[in-house]
């Protein structure tokens, strides 16, 4: 068995230098992050793998000699016979995965969009344009064909309507207020979405939530820039704030805040892989069916990060979403992706950091509105 060691700044980098120069059939044997420059250079960290291309079964050993191999049935050719080795860390797991589900993706949809006509295929890469991940742009096209098949000239208009109708379903808007029952809302994401920042939006604004009483309670005690920011709030608009420092204190709290007809939930921010998070946080939330659990996401995040913390936090029975900072970067068709991917109303769309005009309810058009608006741009 000959075996060969290549580097690269990132796994993939370093699996492509070795299909480079061994072709596609290796064997990943064992992959580790190195550190590599010092004393005069800056040091670096870089991933080695070391790689076999033997035929043969790693773990039981090829024939001893000619005399015993006994004849071998060939299988097909794979694209692709590397394996993830145990060693491996998660993150690059990860990447290395998504980076392959990309390239199949791409793949799958050239050979659909082979039959489709171009004027469709252009469409298609105009909504990547605007922030949708090429698996969706493909579902929404297939879509679009489906509904305008038979007709025999497609025009820009009849597509953009057609792409409308398609988009309305994952789109749709949904009143979180339509009726006079408390509300227990729940915050929940990672650190520096802003989840803080649209309690507060939400808290002030009447236009969203009228002349309802609201609270605030926060599990997130611990976090200084979170205290200190709610402590400032609370001062300035007299919304009473509580700090809960554990489960048996926060049933406590909703307990004595029964008159109350909004309250609204911080929780602290966490590393996905944090699997103690999201058990602890369980045990705030489970004897409180009605309570909803709104995922806040940023719409400047990347589309991979975004993609892990959908799966990670589904584990909390996420009722709803909240999209910040979709004024930093005009990409509005990532958050139809994102709601595509969780099939979960989006309630309030973030557009700025002023309290409480920057929080958007998402009514009935206003997503579809801001796609539309950026298709046309980029057309």
């Amino acid at each position: 068995m000959s075996t060969k060691k290549f580097t690269g700044k990132s796994f993939q980098n370093a699996v492509e230098k070795a299909k480079d120069e061994l072709g596609e059939e290796i064997i990943i044997i064992d992959t580790q992050e190195v550190i590599s420059g010092g004393f005069l250079s800056e040091e670096k960290k870089i991933v080695e793998i070391l790689v076999s291309t033997a035929e043969h079964d790693l773990t039981t050993g090829g024939p001893s000699s000619e005399k015993e191999a006994e004849p071998v049935k060939k299988e097909p050719k794979k694209v692709n016979q590397g394996i993830l080795p145990k060693k491996i860390s998660q993150s690059l797991q990860y990447t290395y995965l998504s980076n392959e589900l990309e390239k199949l993706n791409e793949y799958v949809s050239k050979l659909i969009f082979d039959d489709f006509p171009k004027i469709l295929v252009d469409f298609k890469d105009i909504l990547q344009k605007t922030g949708v991940t090429n698996d969706d742009a493909v579902k929404l096209i297939a879509g679009v064909q489906k509904r305008l098949h038979g007709l025999p000239v497609l025009t820009d208009h009849l597509i953009m309507g057609s792409l409308e109708s398609v988009t309305q379903v994952y789109l749709k808007g949904k009143n979180l207020f339509r009726n006079y029952e408390q509300k227990v809302l729940v915050f929940v994401g990672p650190a520096g979405v802003g989840k803080t920042l649209s309690i507060m939006k939400l808290a002030t604004n009447k236009k969203l939530i009228g002349e309802r009483t609201v609270a605030i309670v926060s599990t997130d005690c611990y976090r200084m820039a979170a205290t200190e920011m709610l402590d400032k709030f609370t001062k300035l608009t007299s919304i009473p704030v509580y700090e809960t420092r554990n489960a048996e204190e926060f049933s406590n709290q909703i307990a004595k805040l029964n008159n109350i007809d909004v309250i609204l939930v911080d929780t602290p921010g966490n590393n996905v892989m944090d699997h103690k998070y999201f058990s602890e946080m369980d045990t705030y939330f489970r004897n409180y069916p009605n309570i909803k659990k709104l995922l806040i996401l940023s719409n400047s995040l990347d589309q991979q990060m975004i993609n892990q913390y959908i799966t990670e936090y589904s584990k909390l029975d996420i009722t709803g979403m909240i999209i910040t900072k979709t004024d930093e970067l005009n990409f509005p068709g990532k958050i139809l992706s994102i709601a595509m991917s969780t099939n979960l109303p989006i309630y309030f769309i973030g557009t700025g950091q002023s309290i409480p005009g920057d929080l958007e309810e998402n009514k009935d058009g206003l997503l579809w509105g801001r796609i539309e608006e950026r298709i046309k741009e980029i057309l």
